[in-house]
């Protein structure tokens, strides 16, 4: 991979033809020593699809701070200095050059995601920088909508999180990055009233639509117990060509292991391969971490 300096811009992401669609990965091309259910690169990997670009995408279950690979995307805001969740863990675990790294980015006009003024990188774009005290190369800070601010056009704060994902996945290809993590953007306390389903679901089709040639492995990496089990329905969901319902109020538990069962592609059901300790439990990392550790 190229050596990467300090910072590195990027525009906002320009759309790519869609893929027709994926195809289960026969075992024989998967990676060696890849395992569904086993770790692999500082992650759990759930479900495997592979992608016409020649890519896999990944369902995996983790933090991206532990990701051994290319590259993470963290999911920053638009001052990109740190804050809460998870763009908080990739600057503590980062270290001081990361952190120094990101304060040197410039200064740029906001875009639709603020009030006016000038930011490190505007709502629905990506940036990448050195990482730090962690072990990929790369950390690719990409800016997902802050849905609270678009509750009268959320398709804009629809829009903006594609962007954002498409900008991460441009900057990874630009970079030489052939294995990436993602953090799930907007996923948190920014997705507001927006169905978690419908946010992740949009994480897939981009990650699906735009991952081009170059990139061997993409994982969506779901931190919570709530996230992995809606994060494979939305694989699901999205490889089967269903319908994006936007106003489901939830997952119910009970859809997980049908969507598992019913998938074209192996899948690892979480009540059969999760910990005990996320049966109806906060995982250790949670019950660890600080109170707003979640990710935007």
């Amino acid at each position: 991979m190229a050596s990467l300096p300090a910072h590195e811009e990027t525009v906002a992401a320009v759309a790519e033809p869609a893929a027709e669609g994926a195809v289960p990965p026969p075992l024989s091309d998967l990676p060696p020593g890849l395992v569904l259910g086993e770790p692999w690169r500082g992650l759990i990997p759930r479900r495997v699809d592979s992608l016409p670009c020649g890519a896999l995408l990944i369902i995996s279950q983790g933090s991206v701070i532990d990701f051994t690979g290319d590259a993470l995307v963290n999911a920053a805001n638009e001052y990109c200095l740190g804050g809460g969740g998870v763009d908080g863990a990739v600057n503590a675990a980062g270290g001081w050059r990361l952190q120094d790294a990101r304060y040197a980015l410039p200064l740029v006009p906001a875009g639709d995601g603020a009030g006016g003024g000038l930011v490190r990188r505007p709502t629905g774009t990506a940036v990448a920088t050195i990482g730090g005290d962690l072990a990929v190369d790369t950390v690719i800070h990409a800016v997902g909508p802050d849905y609270r601010m678009f509750t009268r056009e959320p398709k804009v704060g629809d829009a903006l999180l594609e962007s954002a994902y498409k900008s991460a996945l441009q900057v990874a290809r630009s970079r030489q990055v052939t294995t990436l993590a993602s953090s799930l953007l907007s996923s948190a306390i920014y997705r507001g009233k927006r169905p978690l389903l419908h946010v992740l679901r949009i994480a897939v089709r981009a990650v699906r639509d735009t991952a081009g040639n170059g990139l061997r492995e993409v994982h969506l990496v779901a931190f919570t117990q709530d996230e992995l089990e809606t994060l494979l329905l939305a694989a699901d969901a999205e490889f089967k060509g269903e319908p994006d319902v936007e106003d489901v109020p939830s997952v119910p538990p009970a859809e997980v292991d049908a969507a598992a069962g019913q998938g074209a592609v192996k899948v690892l059901s979480p009540a059969e391969h999760l910990p005990a300790t996320l049966e109806g439990k906060e995982t250790a990392q949670e019950a660890s971490a600080p109170a707003d550790a979640n990710q935007l």
